[in-house]
């Protein structure tokens, strides 16, 4: 997975972007290859257009190492995170300090399996949560999330 990962970080940069995240198939047909992308940190511009798309999705269909990397037909799809993108990641979590998001568990904590609250800190370790009716705000080991993603507010 991390050649994999490597490989596609670097046709990104090379478009001038960052990768955000990659979902890729298992092996054999009809599979997606899901290629996150976002605008490098000091981006005058954060906003991912569809000729950003393109052009990374041509990068990828001329990538040699393709085939041998994610094997089977898939398909392949090129898009921004979203607004209400997955934290998967590290940095991901450093990222969305301060922003709600909702965290479902693997265990519950106070009887309850899925959190959402603004995302105070992340160390690595734990994540916490200031959650709306708690006087303290909730500590979440991050081997015990299953599932986390920013739950804008609309």
């Amino acid at each position: 997975m991390s050649e994999v990962w490597n490989g596609i970080a670097e046709l990104v940069r090379s478009a001038g972007l960052e990768l955000f995240d990659i979902e890729v198939p298992r092996p054999g047909p009809g599979g997606v290859l899901r290629v996150y992308i976002a605008q490098p940190e000091g981006a005058p511009d954060k906003a991912i257009h569809h000729t950003h798309c393109v052009a990374v999705t041509h990068k990828l269909l001329d990538w040699q190492d393709l085939e041998r990397l994610v094997p089977g037909n898939c398909n392949i799809e090129v898009s921004s995170p979203g607004i209400n993108r997955k934290l998967t990641r590290p940095e991901h979590f450093k990222g969305a300090q301060g922003e709600h998001v909702k965290l479902k568990l693997r265990q519950a904590i106070d009887g309850e399996y899925t959190w959402r609250g603004k995302l105070e800190s992340f160390d690595g370790q734990t994540v916490k949560l200031s959650v709306e009716g708690k006087a303290e705000p909730l500590v979440v080991p991050t081997e015990n999330v299953s599932q986390a993603r920013v739950d804008f507010q609309f």
